[in-house]
C-alpha cells in the first residue's frame, strides 16, 4: 500500500488514547505474519524514543493470502471485512484457528486472516511480558500497543500494531565477523533460549535473521539478542513434564545450535 513507503506519514493511536505521527525511514519486506518498519516520531508522546520499530498485524495483508510466487489469491474486500466484523460483533464463535474455509467463503477468509493475526498479536503481547527481565539487553524493550489509524482505503477494523525498541548495532549473526563469536557468546545464546523456556515461552522461529549479535564497539561488550516472538509458544497449564515435550518438539535449541554451526564453519 501507498503508506508503507519510505518518507510516509502514519498516525497512531495508543491505547491511552494518544495521537502519534511518524515518518517511515525503513520498511522491512517481504511481509509475511505482520509488517515491520523503522519509523521516527514527528509529534506526540515524549515518552517514546525518536526511532522505533512498529510491528502492524494488518489482516488485510497476511501471509496466506499469497501464493509462493506472491500472486494474492485471496484478495481482501471491504465488504467481506464487514461482514466477518459484524459476525465478530454479534459474538459468532471463532472457527479453530487453522482451520482454513473453503475457497467460495470470501467472509470466511476474512475472519481467518483477522483470527490468525489477532492470535499472532496477543501472543507477541504475551511474550514480551513474560520476558520483562530480558527487554532492553537480550529482547527488545516493548514499549506499548497502538492502533494503526493511516490507511488508503475504507476500512471495518483498525489493525493493531506494536511499539518496539530499535537496536541500531544489531546484525543478523550470518552478517558477524565470525571472530567475534566468542565461545561465551555462543554459550550466552543457548543459556538464554533455556532461560525463555523457563519463562514458560519457546521462541519457535529460530531463523538466522530472528539472532542478533549487538555491541561489539570499544566500549560495548557484544551480546545475543533475540526478536520476533509471533510464532511463540507459551506455557499455558501444562505439566513439567507436557511442557518440556512442547520445548523438545519446537527444537528451539537444535536451531540455535544448527545456526552457531553455520556462522561458524564447525560441526
Amino acid at each position: 500500500p501507498s503508506y508503507y513507503r519510505t518518507d510516509s506519514i502514519l498516525t497512531l493511536r495508543t491505547s491511552g488514547g494518544n495521537h502519534v505521527t511518524v515518518k517511515i525511514v525503513k520498511v522491512f519486506t517481504p511481509f509475511s505474519r505482520s509488517q515491520v518498519a523503522l519509523v521516527r516520531t514527528t509529534e506526540g508522546l515524549r515518552d517514546l524514543p525518536p526511532l522505533f520499530i512498529i510491528k502492524t498485524f494488518d489482516p488485510r495483508f497476511y501471509v496466506t493470502r499469497f501464493n509462493r510466487k506472491g500472486v494474492n489469491v485471496w484478495p481482501w474486500s471491504l465488504q467481506a471485512e464487514a461482514d466477518a466484523e459484524a459476525l465478530r460483533r454479534r459474538g459468532t464463535p471463532k472457527q479453530w484457528q487453522y482451520d482454513l474455509p473453503d475457497k467460495g467463503d470470501l467472509v470466511g477468509w476474512e475472519q481467518y486472516c483477522y483470527q490468525r493475526m489477532d492470535y499472532d498479536f496477543s501472543n507477541e503481547v504475551k511474550a514480551y511480558d513474560r520476558l520483562q527481565h530480558f527487554q532492553g539487553d537480550h529482547i527488545p524493550s516493548f514499549y506499548g500497543e497502538a492502533e494503526l489509524v493511516t490507511t488508503d482505503v475504507k476500512r471495518a477494523i483498525v489493525p493493531r500494531t506494536l511499539l518496539i525498541e530499535y537496536i541500531p548495532d544489531a546484525l543478523p549473526i550470518h552478517k558477524i565477523n565470525k571472530e567475534l563469536i566468542t565461545p561465551t557468546l555462543a554459550k550466552s545464546f543457548l543459556t538464554l533460549i533455556k532461560s525463555f523456556h523457563a519463562c514458560g515461552v519457546v521462541h519457535n522461529d529460530l531463523h538466522r535473521g530472528n539472532i542478533l549479535v549487538a555491541g561489539g564497539s570499544k566500549n560495548d561488550q557484544t551480546r545475543a539478542v533475540f526478536i520476533d516472538f509471533g510464532e511463540a509458544c507459551l506455557r499455558e497449564d501444562e505439566t513439567e513434564e507436557e511442557w518440556a515435550a512442547t520445548v523438545r518438539f519446537c527444537g528451539d535449541t537444535k536451531c540455535m545450535l544448527r545456526q552457531l554451526q553455520e556462522c561458524l564453519g564447525t560441526d
